[in-house]
């Protein structure tokens, strides 16, 4: 029964570690949209 616990703890932290990791990817993403509109109201310019 204690593997079965410590397993489970794992899956855990290996699931708030990939929760993290697609958080922070969702932030760079939008930053990225971010810096990219600037850039575009910057050049008058779109760019799909």
């Amino acid at each position: 029964m204690e593997n079965a616990q410590q397993d489970y703890n794992s899956a855990l932290r290996n699931y708030d570690d990939a929760q993290t990791g697609h958080n922070d990817a969702m932030n760079y993403l939008s930053a990225a949209k971010n810096h990219r509109n600037s850039i575009n109201r910057d050049n008058y310019t779109s760019v799909e």
